[in-house]
């Protein structure tokens, strides 16, 4: 029985390199989710500090409590109240005339203007309550004033490995997906090979099967490596693409036909046709084909042709939508009157009756005769 052959060191040195970028991939991952750990602590302590503490809550002295076995009354309306409380002497009307000098002055009194500093004597002769107030909205400012404080960062979960088995828009929804999460989390990945490694590592079953040997070529830079993603997506779509997509896609975009909006027609053709390798001029001949002739018509009225695919959607799509809107404000027509409605149903028994007169005729000839 033949022994199996020892690696060398040239093998043992490019499983040590794809090692190492695999756990720099997973040690800028766990950075990240650190950073993001720390940032959600000094939240929680800065609302914590802000908020009042069991402690600070108390009642200040000389204040009178209310009688729990007092006789419960109804609260009086807020207007009677608060002039009940100017006329015995409870409150008093402070009103101070504006300086026209101030820049403040032209300041609403909304409460959207910003509260001046208090000083210590200022805070010694408010009460608990209301310097609490004063901390916490003084808090709640500053922290929505402070740069990069409070902005929420769009949250991506990782694509589900993909197996292999579908083909087709499957394969490419997925790739894009993936795509679209290196984008949104680039900062984990120091280059180009760690995402190309980091796509192919999501991988299972037969596409696994298809990545190993490409992240091999990516680890040991063999000259025929995937350089970006670009070229690791072209090799991604030939190789999981659906052979059929595109003679299934050639059929259904000859046979489409509007029936609805051209709104509806143009989406429609839109997805039919990404899968197909036409050209512009191929397309916008087949659109014309399919589209409602009403709107076809207008199109060849115009003093110059679209230019493109994209164009030709948009006219048809103004011509059909300015098609509705006058045909909503169009008024419509009256509704036949009764004396019409009644002559042409005498008429009708009329000539019934006349017809049945002439074939009870003698000399009535039948037409077959």
């Amino acid at each position: 029985m033949s022994q199996p052959s020892q690696p060398s060191l040239q093998d043992i040195y490019d499983e040590i390199r794809r090692l190492r970028d695999v756990v720099d991939i997973l040690r800028n991952v766990q950075a990240n989710h650190d950073d993001k750990l720390n940032h959600i602590t000094e939240v929680v302590e800065e609302l914590s500090q802000a908020a009042p503490t069991a402690a600070t809550v108390h009642t200040p002295e000389g204040t009178a409590t209310a009688d729990p076995h007092e006789t419960p009354r109804a609260p009086k309306p807020l207007g009677v109240a608060f002039a009940e409380d100017i006329r015995m002497g409870k409150r008093k009307t402070n009103v101070k005339r504006e300086d026209d000098n101030d820049p403040w002055h032209s300041v609403s009194d909304s409460g959207d203007e910003l509260p001046d500093k208090p000083t210590s004597s200022t805070l010694a002769k408010q009460s608990p309550k209301t310097r609490r107030s004063a901390t916490r909205a003084t808090s709640t400012r500053a922290q929505s004033l402070a740069p990069g404080e409070g902005q929420k960062t769009a949250k991506m979960e990782v694509p589900k490995p993909y197996d292999g088995t579908k083909r087709g828009k499957a394969a490419e929804q997925w790739f894009t997906r993936m795509g679209l999460y290196i984008v949104m989390n680039k900062d984990q990945f120091n280059n180009k090979d760690q995402a190309l490694i980091w796509i192919l590592y999501n991988m299972e079953g037969k596409a696994a099967d298809w990545a190993t040997p490409i992240i091999d070529d990516i680890t040991s830079d063999k000259p025929g490596a995937p350089k970006d993603v670009k070229e690791l997506t072209a090799r991604f779509a030939a190789a999981f693409s659906d052979p059929d997509a595109k003679r299934a896609a050639g059929r259904k975009i000859v046979a489409l036909q509007q029936t609805t909006s051209t709104a509806d027609y143009v989406t429609e053709f839109r997805n039919i046709s990404a899968d197909l390798d036409w050209n512009d001029s191929a397309l916008q001949d087949q659109f014309l084909r399919g589209v409602h002739w009403k709107v076809k018509e207008q199109i060849a009225l115009r003093d110059s042709d679209p230019t493109s695919i994209e164009e030709l959607f948009n006219v048809a799509i103004r011509i059909d939508n300015i098609h509705r809107e006058n045909d909503e404000n169009r008024p419509k027509r009256p509704q036949p009157s009764g004396p019409r409605a009644t002559t042409t149903t005498t008429v009708s028994t009329t000539s019934t009756a006349r017809r049945v007169e002439i074939e009870k005729s003698p000399n009535y000839v039948a037409p077959e005769e």
